[in-house]
C-alpha cells in the first residue's frame, strides 16, 4: 500500500498542506474550524496515515516530549499534591505543543528520546545524578540543582508573614526529600514542622491547637479544615509556579543565556 502523503489528504479534505500539518501535528494558536479538523481526522484515519516521529525529531532536533521524574512518598497528602502539579504541568507543555512522559527508569540512566527532563521533588543526591547520566536539560522543581546553568524553581514560602499580616504563625509544611529545601523553608520561617506522616501531622494539630496554623499547600490545608484549629493557606499561585516551570524548560531547551537560573516562590 502506497504511503498516504499531507498533499493527498489536503486535495480530498479541500483544504491546504499548511492546514492538515496544522490538525496532524496539534499546532496550537491556529484557526482551523472544528468541521475542518474533524474531516481531516477523519480521512487521516481512513487512509491510515501515521507521523514519522523519528524522521521529524531528526530534523528539527527535538522531539517536543518532556519527561518528568516524580518522587513518590509515603505521605497520601504530599503525593495528591505533586500529582496535581504533574496534571497542571502536563496540560501547559500540551498546550504549547509539547507532549510529556512519566519516566520510571533508573535515575543514572541516559535518556536521549525527550527534549528536557522536569525533576519534581528528588533528593538532592537523586538530582545530582540524573544531571549527571544526561546531557539533555535538567530542572529542578522543589529540589537543588547544585549546578549553576541547571534552572531551579521552588517553594521556599518567603512570604507567608508579610502577605497574611500575620505575627505569629506555625507552618506546616512536608519533609521535603531535598534537605537543601528544607533548609531554605526553615530560614524563611521562624516556626515550622516538617510533616512526613498522618500520625506526626496528627500529633502536631494537638500541640498547636490554640495557636495560628497555615499550610504549605492545598491538599494539606484541605485536611486541616476538617480539625477545630485555625488555619490559613500559605499564598501561593500555582498558574505563576506552572508558568515559571515551563518557561525555564523551554530556556533550557533553546540554550538560550539568562541571568538568574533560580525561581523562588
Amino acid at each position: 500500500m502506497t504511503r498516504v502523503r499531507l498533499i493527498d489528504i489536503a486535495k480530498e479534505a479541500g483544504v491546504s498542506v499548511a492546514t492538515v500539518s496544522y490538525v496532524l501535528n496539534n499546532v496550537p494558536n491556529q484557526k482551523v474550524s472544528d468541521e475542518t479538523r474533524l474531516k481531516v481526522m477523519q480521512i487521516a484515519n481512513l487512509h491510515n496515515y501515521k507521523k514519522n516521529n523519528i524522521a521529524e525529531a531528526l530534523v528539527k532536533g527535538q522531539t517536543k516530549c518532556i519527561g518528568i521524574y516524580a518522587a513518590k512518598y509515603d505521605f497520601s497528602i504530599i503525593n495528591a499534591d505533586i500529582y496535581q502539579l504533574i496534571n497542571m504541568l502536563s496540560a501547559k507543555f500540551l498546550e504549547n505543543g509539547y507532549y510529556t512522559i512519566i519516566l520510571s527508569s533508573p535515575y543514572n540512566t541516559s535518556i536521549n528520546y525527550i527534549d528536557a527532563i522536569v525533576c519534581i521533588s528528588l533528593s538532592d543526591e537523586d538530582f545530582i545524578t540524573v544531571s549527571k547520566a544526561n546531557t539533555i536539560p535538567v530542572i529542578a522543581v522543589d529540589c537543588m540543582r547544585h549546578i549553576p546553568w541547571t534552572f531551579e524553581i521552588c517553594h521556599i514560602y518567603k512570604n507567608v508573614k508579610d502577605d497574611l499580616l500575620l505575627n505569629e504563625y506555625v507552618l506546616f509544611c512536608y519533609k521535603y526529600n531535598s534537605s537543601g529545601l528544607n533548609k531554605l523553608i526553615s530560614q524563611n520561617n521562624n516556626n515550622v514542622k516538617f510533616v512526613s506522616n498522618f500520625l506526626q501531622l496528627e500529633n502536631l494539630i494537638n500541640e498547636n491547637a490554640n495557636k495560628v496554623v497555615v499550610a504549605s499547600s492545598a491538599s494539606l490545608l484541605d485536611y486541616l479544615l476538617t480539625k477545630n484549629i485555625k488555619v490559613y493557606k500559605a499564598p501561593f499561585n500555582y498558574n505563576n509556579f506552572i508558568t515559571a516551570i515551563y518557561n525555564s524548560t523551554i530556556l533550557a531547551i533553546e540554550h538560550a543565556e539568562v541571568a538568574e537560573h533560580v525561581i523562588h516562590f
